[in-house]
């Protein structure tokens, strides 16, 4: 009788770990240089999606999430890591409620700061609904460096064009 048990609980284990696994994606995004995007995924009832990259350039990445729940009873999560992908932990965030309650659109923008470049980082999605879609984009924040060069730049060539002003012209005398 116990070993009768025993199988079943061990049929039962198995059907639920199929279930849960078939309800994930994983993607790895590799290094992260531009902007990346995981468009039009279909979800239906209980997903858990981790999306990994190594960052490779700047020291921040700006993460977005915009859906649709064609039904509008989406409830999910995020949560932000290093390291390998996340097995346990406390959620950083609910997604946004949705915007239209007829169509369901939600759109939520992030920007995760102080990462360093050559480090492993996940994004991980979780939540429920039915016939729910969304996309999600990371894009690495530049540099501070990269904004004083910019700015840098902008100024040379605003007092360039100033000289150039200033300057009377020589032509036609």
């Amino acid at each position: 009788m116990i070993t009768s048990l025993l199988k079943k609980t061990a049929v039962a284990v198995a059907i639920a770990g199929s279930m849960v696994s078939a309800g994930a994606v994983s993607i790895n995004f590799g290094t992260l240089t531009t902007a990346v995007t995981a468009s039009d995924i279909e979800r239906s009832g209980a997903f858990d999606d981790v999306f990994s990259f190594t960052l490779g350039t700047g020291t921040g990445v700006q993460g977005g999430v915009v859906g649709i729940d064609n039904v509008g009873d989406l409830v999910g999560q995020y949560r932000f890591g290093v390291g390998t992908v996340p097995v346990w932990g406390s959620f950083s965030a609910l997604l946004p409620v949705p915007s239209d309650p007829v169509t369901g659109d939600f759109a939520l923008s992030k920007t995760f700061s102080g990462l360093t470049v050559g480090t492993k980082y996940w994004i991980n999605v979780v939540g429920s609904g039915s016939q729910t879609s969304y996309a999600l984009t990371l894009a690495p924040v530049p540099e501070p460096e990269t904004y004083a060069m910019l700015l840098a730049g902008l100024g040379l060539m605003g007092t360039i064009a100033r000289r150039r002003k200033a300057t009377p012209s020589t032509e036609g005398a």
